[in-house]
């Protein structure tokens, strides 16, 4: 269930496999920066959501997972768009991010609802044998 949106915060909730989970996100662009720390404060694990189509943005995915105080969380990496032509692969975005074996990289089309549960499933899981 989406609840709302802001400027600079999207946030929702799901009842999922017994869990209740509250959802938020944020936008990439660095004015939003400040909301990184609220988000990261009290996050039990993440879904980092890359664009599979433009590379030249991981560094900016990287900086915003260590600004928001996440690192060493459980994490998933989710590869958006890869619908598109140009989009990378799991395997090569790894590589390109430096992303540990450990850590699912999860191909998706952000528009189609199994590639989100897709994630959601992964970083439950990650949630599950970490925690």
């Amino acid at each position: 269930q989406r609840m709302g949106t802001t400027i600079a915060l999207d946030f929702g909730h799901v009842e999922y496999k017994g869990f209740s989970v509250d959802l938020f996100g944020t936008v990439g662009q660095p004015r939003f920066d400040p909301i990184l720390d609220v988000l990261g404060g009290d996050s039990l694990g993440v879904i980092l959501v890359v664009d599979s189509t433009k590379p030249e943005e991981f560094p900016r995915a990287i900086e915003m997972m260590h600004k928001s105080g996440v690192y060493g969380l459980p994490y998933v990496v989710v590869a958006n768009k890869q619908d598109l032509p140009n989009a990378l692969s799991a395997d090569e975005i790894r590589r390109r991010m430096h992303i540990p074996e450990d850590v699912p990289v999860i191909e998706t089309v952000a528009t189609e609802k199994k590639n989100v549960i897709k994630a959601l499933d992964a970083l439950l899981k990650k949630l599950i044998e970490e925690g």
